[in-house]
């Protein structure tokens, strides 16, 4: 199993270097990449209002936990914040930030 010839006799049968070359590009084409963007907010847990947003476009949510936290808690104008955040957020060193 896999994309285009594997071995030097697969190589041989491979009828021209288009077909090849059409063959790679079938292979890339199976690895997704996309580019977007991840929103992060902080809500108010009385009212479930957001206090504070921000648009990213890092791939995951590991290093934004103590950022978003800081906004919230300087929105709210609060000394201290229960922070509650799902498995994503986890990365000691933001955990400790917080």
């Amino acid at each position: 199993m896999g994309c285009g010839p594997t071995n030097s006799t697969n190589m041989k049968q491979a009828a021209s270097m288009k077909s090849l070359v059409s063959d790679v590009l079938s292979c890339t084409r199976k690895v997704m990449l996309s580019a977007g963007y991840n929103v992060q907010t902080a809500v108010d847990d009385k009212h479930h209002l957001i206090i504070a947003h921000e648009l990213t476009n890092v791939g995951n949510d590991r290093g934004q936990l103590s950022n978003m936290a800081h906004q919230a808690r300087a929105e709210i104008g609060a000394e201290s914040l229960t922070v509650v955040a799902d498995r994503g957020y986890y990365k000691g060193l933001e955990i400790l930030a917080c």
